[in-house]
C-alpha cells in the first residue's frame, strides 16, 4: 500500500474509533505486500469472480471478529488479519474490498456510520456490481442486499448498526481516498 493509503486509513481510524493520534503505521516491504496480494487472489479464485455470497461464507469460516481489543485498535493489512485469523469490523472491511476489487468490483467503499457522539462507530464494505444495481454490504462476515438509493444505504447501515437513521457517516473509495458529501454525486452516489 503507498503512501496516500496510510494518510486515509489513518484519518478512517481517528473518524470511526476513539484511538489516541499517536499511531505510526509500520512499513511493510515489496515481499510482504506481494505475499498479501497472492493470499488474496488464491481467496477469490477459491471463491470465484462475482460469487460475493461464496466470499460471505469465507469470511464467517475463515475470520473472527475480534472482541477482546474492541474498535479502537489499529487497522491492519488483509494479510494480518489472515493471519490471525480475526479483525475487527474495519479489519474486515478492507480485507473484503481488496477481495472485491480482486472480483473486479470498481463501485466499492468502506463506509463508516457513527453515533451522533462519535464515540462509536462500524465500517462496513458496500459495493454494486454494476451502476444502477441494489447496493450489497457485507457487515463482518454477513452480505446483504440494500437498496438502490445511496441516501437510503446509509440508513440502513446506521439503524442496523443501532446509531438511528440520522448517521454521521464518512465514505472512503475503493482507492481509500476520503469522499465528502458535497462530492457524492461525482461518484455517482
Amino acid at each position: 500500500m503507498n503512501k496516500k493509503i496510510f494518510v486515509m486509513l489513518a484519518v478512517l481510524i481517528l473518524v470511526c474509533s476513539s484511538i489516541s493520534y499517536g499511531y505510526v503505521f509500520d512499513r511493510r516491504t515489496a515481499g510482504e505486500e506481494q505475499a498479501e496480494c497472492q493470499l488474496l487472489q488464491g481467496i477469490v479464485k477459491n471463491v470465484g469472480i462475482g460469487n460475493y455470497t461464496g466470499l460471505a461464507l469465507w469470511l464467517k469460516n475463515n475470520l473472527a471478529y475480534d472482541t477482546g481489543i474492541g474498535n479502537s485498535s489499529p487497522w491492519k493489512y488483509p494479510f494480518d488479519t489472515y493471519k490471525d485469523g480475526k479483525g475487527v469490523c474495519k479489519d474486515y472491511a478492507l480485507f473484503t474490498m481488496e477481495c472485491l476489487k480482486l472480483m473486479g468490483v470498481t463501485d466499492v467503499f468502506i463506509l463508516g456510520v457513527l453515533n451522533k457522539d462519535k464515540t462509536r462507530g462500524h465500517a462496513v464494505v458496500i459495493f454494486r456490481p454494476k451502476q444502477g444495481s441494489c447496493w450489497y454490504f457485507y457487515s463482518l462476515e454477513q452480505l446483504v442486499i440494500g437498496p438502490r438509493n445511496f441516501r437510503r444505504l446509509v440508513e440502513c447501515i446506521s439503524y442496523e448498526s443501532g446509531y438511528g437513521i440520522y448517521p454521521v457517516y464518512y465514505l472512503f473509495s475503493k482507492d481509500l481516498q476520503f469522499i465528502s458529501p458535497e462530492d457524492e454525486k461525482n461518484w455517482g452516489l
